[in-house]
């Protein structure tokens, strides 16, 4: 489960911050016609699916692996965060999957 989470966390991240480099675009001027605007359709129909399915999991994995509500929110909050799924899926998930192996040890 932890590595699912890991993965979408990734994903979330990498259309969350897609998105915010063509709102940047966008407020600079540029306007997407197009094969761009159908592309960036796609990546926010995609973005808002994933997100869905990070905030599940994580609510999910947070039974499993017994996190402290400060844990969870944090996580949570980090998918706000443009990038912030890079952190989660690098810093906090590998460190509790450290943590579960100790536990089963």
């Amino acid at each position: 489960m932890i590595r699912l989470l890991r993965k979408v966390a990734f994903w979330e991240a990498t259309f969350f911050v897609v998105l915010c480099a063509a709102w940047l675009a966008t407020v600079a001027g540029y306007k997407f016609s197009g094969s761009w605007h159908s592309a960036l359709v796609f990546v926010g129909f995609s973005h808002g699916c994933v997100f869905t399915v990070y905030l599940f999991l994580v609510l999910l994995v947070r039974s499993r692996m017994r996190w402290s509500l400060f844990t969870t929110l944090s996580i949570l909050v980090a998918g706000l965060i443009p990038g912030g799924g890079y952190v989660v899926e690098m810093k906090a998930l590998s460190e509790a999957r450290v943590e579960s192996l100790a536990d089963v040890l």
